[in-house]
């Protein structure tokens, strides 16, 4: 049940990233070739705030759920909590662009039920952001 959990939110993960990607990339790409937008608020729109929002839908449930959260981590910046800490710069590990560190604070809060909303609720936000995009691509009536 756990792999079948862990499956349907990778595969949801994926899905919501990709709508996500495809609606901020042809909305940047238009005000890119507009002038609106210049080349770094476009990587901040594309890459950073996505990533951002996936791992703040993680941290948001591990701490709706009773967990400690050690290390909220987004590229270039890691946040460590335990001893307060922000540093910047890559995560040392190659292809990791955001990571959430958290563990049940006590042993009550260490369920299936709780992992799996951990789980879940960074692409539930992941899609929640995508839907956000894919209006504003909409036309206005």
């Amino acid at each position: 049940m756990k792999l079948l959990v862990r499956f349907v939110g990778w595969i949801l993960s994926a899905a919501a990233g990709a709508i996500s990607l495809i609606s901020l990339w042809f909305g940047a790409m238009t005000m890119l070739w507009m002038g609106i937008v210049p080349l770094f608020e476009f990587a901040l729109g594309f890459w950073f705030i996505p990533i951002f929002v996936h791992e703040l839908g993680h941290a948001l449930a591990a701490r709706s759920v009773g967990w400690r959260i050690w290390m909220f981590h987004v590229t270039p910046l890691k946040l460590r909590l335990q001893p307060l800490r922000l540093t910047f710069g890559a995560s040392g590990e190659p292809g990791i662009l955001g990571l959430v560190v958290a563990t049940p604070s006590d042993i009550k809060f260490d369920t299936r039920l709780h992992s799996s909303i951990f789980t879940i609720c960074g692409p539930i936000a992941s899609w929640v952001l995508a839907a956000i995009g894919l209006a504003q691509l909409a036309p206005s009536s």
